[in-house]
This record gives C-alpha cells, structure tokens and sequence, in this order.
C-alpha cells in the first residue's frame, strides 16, 4: 500500500485519500459502505493499512523526495498539514483547508497529526 498522505490523529495510518494497493488486498476486505465504515477502514483498530501489512505487504507514504516506512510517516518535511506541503504527490480538500488556514489552526492540525 502506498499513499499519499499519512497521520498520526486518532492512531497512525496511510490516509484513504489517495493510495495504490494490488487488488488482491482490497477484495479479501469489506468496501466501506458509510462515512463510519471509511473511517474504521482507514484509521480504525484494524485499519486496512495493518491487514495489507499483516500479509506481507508494504505499507509506505511516498512523497517527492522518498518512500517511508511506518515509523517514519510524519519524519519528512512538507507533508500533510506540514510546512507548505510541497512534498506532497496530490493536493485535496485536506491540503486545501490547511493551505488557507490561519496559523494557530496550522499549529493545531500539524501537531495533531505528528502526535505519537
């Protein structure tokens, strides 16, 4: 699995924005039917990001500038609610709010996201 965008709020995971992953990992798990289900699927206790890993799979956020493993998800410099998040492979409403934001907002998401 290889996303986009990573964050450590509510517990760490590959945001569901954006990713790539073989098809054979997506059919052996259920399609998330409401906006609980996409969230469970993304950031839940078994987040879909921890069966692909859970199966051998790779599970990395690629940027510009490299491709990370778990523990480093939030290491690189303008990610996600970081920096003015050039690093980042495509831009959505996440990027875009934060982009508009006010400081003390960017603080905010920045250091939500970074928490361990």
């Amino acid at each position: 699995m290889y996303g986009t965008f990573s964050s450590n709020l509510v517990r760490p995971h590959l945001n569901t924005t954006g990713f790539c992953v073989a098809p054979t990992f997506l059919r052996g798990s259920p399609r998330p039917q409401n906006r609980d289900q996409r969230y469970d699927f993304e950031h839940g206790k078994n987040a879909f990001w921890t069966k692909v890993s859970a199966l051998g799979g790779s599970t990395r956020l690629v940027t510009f500038d490299g491709c990370y493993d778990v523990p480093q998800w939030r290491y690189p410099q303008n990610i996600m609610w970081r920096g003015d998040q050039s690093n980042c492979l495509m831009y959505c409403s996440h990027t875009e709010r934060f982009l508009n934001a006010d400081e003390k907002t960017k603080l905010k998401w920045s250091k939500g996201a970074d928490r361990v």
